[in-house]
């Protein structure tokens, strides 16, 4: 976990250090509650614990979306708040970036998508797990009914499984 945590940390302070000093960028973290047995830990919440620990409250302003969603409704509410055109660098789990990167090229027109090896339960079997999910996941942007009857009901299963003790 301490490498995954020191590639995002110089991921931040790469950042940091391209920026002025009087410039304060706003961060948005986002992730809801990912086990229900902690609801009221959220992932971005827990990002902005992990930011604010390592020095980098003063450099950002950190906003989260905190709401129990997925990754979609994550992005639908950053468009809200930031706007379609807003200059955006989106950081993600390496493993997940292909559907990252099909949803932000269609919510945003000037963003750019890194993905980062961050999350230690991620392996190399990972990714290749995911491609093999994208086909449902593009299918569930585009119609709400194979959203609602096959995507999210496959989330919720998921959840439930994570919670497991």
């Amino acid at each position: 976990m301490r490498g995954q945590r020191r590639i995002l940390a110089d991921a931040i302070f790469g950042l940091s250090g391209a920026l002025s000093s009087t410039d304060r960028p706003v961060v948005y973290l986002a992730g809801g509650a990912t086990n229900p047995c902690y609801s009221d830990r959220t992932e971005a919440g827990e990002m902005l614990r992990w930011a604010e620990h390592n020095g980098f409250g003063d450099k950002f302003d950190f906003r989260l979306i905190d709401q129990p969603s997925d990754l979609q409704g994550n992005l639908r509410e950053l468009q809200r708040k930031s706007g379609r055109n807003a200059e955006l660098i989106i950081f993600c789990e390496w493993a997940r970036q292909d559907y990252m990167r099909f949803l932000v090229d269609r919510l945003f027109v000037n963003a750019r998508v890194v993905p980062i090896r961050f999350d230690a339960g991620m392996n190399w079997l990972s990714r290749p797990r995911q491609l093999l999910r994208l086909p449902v996941k593009v299918a569930g942007y585009y119609s709400p009914t194979i959203r609602e009857l096959i995507q999210l009901p496959l989330r919720r299963r998921f959840m439930r499984r994570q919670a497991r003790p």
